[in-house]
């Protein structure tokens, strides 16, 4: 079985590279959510959520997704048998 022993959320903001024009703005570069899991063999995996910064097309932000992992899936699969 394998156990997930550590849980790392991260953001990076990715630059474009050709920025592109919205009816809000200019946008120049993504913010993107990272998710690293190590399990206790040592093994690390890596994630990335694709929800934007604004709920436009999707309810979905990079803001609620941070905040569901942390908040309600982190501190259910942590230290546990998958």
């Amino acid at each position: 079985m394998l156990r997930i022993d550590r849980i790392a959320l991260r953001e990076i903001r990715l630059p474009l590279k050709e920025p592109f024009r919205i009816s809000s703005g200019l946008v120049s570069e993504r913010r993107i959510c990272l998710l690293e899991l190590t399990s206790s063999e040592g093994v690390i995996g890596w994630s990335e959520c694709v929800a934007g910064e604004q709920p436009n097309y999707s309810d979905e932000t990079i803001d609620t997704a941070w905040l569901a992992i942390r908040e309600w899936v982190a501190p259910r699969i942590l230290k546990q048998e998958l």
